[in-house]
């Protein structure tokens, strides 16, 4: 299984095959996530299986340039014939396809993003990319649509810090020890403010001074 996904801006004069992310050298070929073939700034997303067949899906509507996509390509092959290829545009399904029969090629190509140089020449995006991810499963589209509504927010980077073992640790606001809510220190070591009360009955007028 796999996911490929990455912001993209791309230029307004941008023509030609650009690359955001691929991993496709003329000696060993497994998936690329790319705009421009066969139309400026239509994304496609190409998957080749052992033996050298490929599936190339594509949205029907092109990119809007000068502005910035959410975009990303799925792939799950289930064995027995069964697959599943997907490609997402603005955390929008815009197409998918069954046709591809097997496992993605394993090849010992080189990870590329922005650029074809495997292909013998220096072929950058016209644009901008950003957070461009790889996932070894299929997310799904509630997932991929979580990640384009968080926009300019972006993802969170992941952590290895254990919340309750005590010791502050990258990302926590505090450790006491515990997972509980409720004592200065929330389950998820962020700290909690202090929760107001309700006044007492009988209040006729109340300055808190906080402006």
């Amino acid at each position: 299984e796999l996911t490929v996904d990455a912001w993209v801006f791309s230029d307004p004069t941008s023509g030609g095959l650009q690359v955001i992310a691929q991993k496709d050298t003329p000696s060993g070929r497994s998936y690329a996530l790319a705009v421009g073939y066969p139309n400026p700034n239509q994304l496609e997303w190409f998957i080749v299986q052992p033996g050298g067949a490929y599936t190339i899906i594509q949205c029907p509507t092109p990119l809007t340039t000068g502005a910035w996509h959410h975009v990303a390509g799925t792939y799950k092959f289930a064995g027995s014939g069964t697959s599943e290829m997907k490609i997402y545009q603005d955390g929008i399904l815009c197409a998918q396809s069954s046709a591809a029969v097997g496992p993605i090629q394993a090849t010992v190509s080189q990870v590329e993003i922005g650029n074809r140089l495997s292909w013998g020449g220096d072929l950058p995006f016209k644009g901008v990319i950003d957070e461009v991810g790889f996932f070894d499963r299929t997310l799904t589209q509630s997932e991929i649509q979580s990640i384009y509504n968080a926009g300019s927010a972006g993802q969170c980077a992941p952590s290895s810090a254990v919340c309750g073992n005590a010791v502050v640790e990258s990302s926590e606001q505090c450790d006491d020890g515990n997972v509980a809510n409720g004592d200065g220190c929330s389950a998820n070591c962020k700290i909690e403010k202090a929760q107001c009360i309700a006044p007492p009955s009988g209040l006729v007028s109340w300055w808190p001074g906080e402006n």
